[in-house]
C-alpha cells in the first residue's frame, strides 16, 4: 500500500479559522465589558447599556475586527490569484 499524500493546506486557508477563533475570544471580552457596563448604568436594558462609553468602544472594536477579517477573506484570495493592481 502506498503512503497517502497529504494535501498541504495553504496558509491563507489555515489563517481564516484562526481569525474567527480570535473573533470569538473578542466576543467573550465584549460580553465581559457589557457586564461591567450593566453595573455602571444599573440596568440590563440594551438601550441603557449601549451608550456606555466603554461598551460602545468594545462594540466598535468587535465590528472593526469582524470587518477586517471579512476583508482579509476577500482580498487575500485576490492577492493569491494575482488580481490586485
Amino acid at each position: 500500500m502506498s503512503p497517502r499524500k497529504s494535501r498541504k493546506v495553504p496558509t491563507r486557508e489555515r489563517a481564516i479559522p484562526a481569525l474567527f477563533a480570535g473573533l470569538d475570544l473578542v466576543s467573550v471580552w465584549v460580553d465581559e465589558v457589557r457586564r461591567e457596563a450593566e453595573k455602571r448604568v444599573d440596568s440590563y436594558e440594551t438601550a441603557d447599556v449601549v451608550p456606555d462609553a466603554a461598551y460602545s468602544v468594545a462594540l466598535r472594536l468587535y465590528s472593526d475586527l469582524n470587518s477586517a477579517i471579512n476583508a482579509f477573506i476577500v482580498e487575500s484570495k485576490k492577492v493569491e490569484a494575482g488580481e490586485v493592481r
